[in-house]
């Protein structure tokens, strides 16, 4: 029977692949852009200077969603514990028991060389350039849950038709794992 913790070698096959530097430089964007932005409107544009309350509010505004965004982007994480497969992106959570799995046909893919499994349309996700996590379709129009952050990606296959895409820092070692935890739930 599975142990109810995972081990310090589970959480490294387990570890995400973290997102590159254009993530951030979006998400940092953000918080700066608008009060530059009014920055600039109060040195350049005239009567600018009678609307100073209502751009600096616009401007707090602006950054803190960006603060926020950039909080909400860190939130990634995938846990094993009792043959449920806990995954955490951004805004999104899915739980997903080994058993609604087809193990058999999980596999590692690249992005690149298989396009039409990419995210593609948002259904209700988070995606700036490096990162798209939530609810989407791909190309095909198959549902999938996405935690992706590159394009060496896992995938795996529900009973239903559904997807799950996450991108491990070691993917292939996360594939070994689950199936060896599936032979333990048995």
């Amino acid at each position: 029977m599975m142990s109810s913790a995972t081990t310090m070698n589970d959480r490294n096959a387990l570890a995400l692949s973290p997102p590159g530097a254009l993530t951030w430089l979006v998400l940092g964007l953000t918080v700066f852009l608008g009060p530059v932005i009014i920055g600039f409107m109060l040195l350049f544009l005239p009567g600018a200077r009678e609307q100073l309350l209502t751009l600096c509010l616009v401007a707090g505004l602006t950054a803190m969603f960006g603060v926020v965004l950039l909080l909400v982007a860190m939130r990634r994480s995938v846990q094993l514990e009792n043959a449920v497969l806990d995954i955490r992106a951004t805004l999104y959570r899915r739980r997903i028991g080994l058993r609604e799995i087809e193990l058999e046909q999980a596999r590692v893919i690249d992005l690149r060389e298989h396009p039409e499994y990419r995210p593609w349309l948002k259904t209700n996700g988070f995606a700036v350039p490096g990162l798209a996590a939530g609810h989407f379709r791909d190309r095909r129009k198959n549902r999938v849950f996405c935690l992706v952050t590159g394009p060496k990606t896992l995938m795996l296959p529900w009973s239903d038709g559904r997807r799950v895409l996450i991108s491990f820092e070691r993917p292939a070692a996360a594939l070994k794992l689950l199936r060896t935890q599936m032979g333990q739930a048995d």
